[in-house]
């Protein structure tokens, strides 16, 4: 388990990934949902691609969530390199 790096409290590990709901299908339809991160110069970095789920670790404290790709390094040892 690693700490939130926002407020140190534990952080609980999962997955996470796009879903559809019934409200978001009943109003908007069908659709291909992915998650972007847009970098400061407005380019996109996709993050999640429809369909794919990541392991990821949610702060119930404080709402932080980080989220990993399967191949990415240990998120304990990104933090540290990232000084958190």
């Amino acid at each position: 388990m690693i700490d939130c790096p926002t407020c140190k409290a534990p952080m609980t590990p999962g997955t996470a990934g796009l879903e559809y709901t019934v409200m978001g299908f009943l109003t908007a339809g069908a659709s291909l949902l992915t998650l972007f991160f847009r970098k400061p110069d407005h380019r996109r970095l996709e993050i999640l691609p429809p369909g794919r789920v990541v392991i990821a670790h949610h702060c119930f404290k404080c709402r932080y969530a980080l989220i990993t790709d399967e191949d990415a390094r240990d998120p304990e040892d990104w933090l540290k390199e990232e000084g958190f």
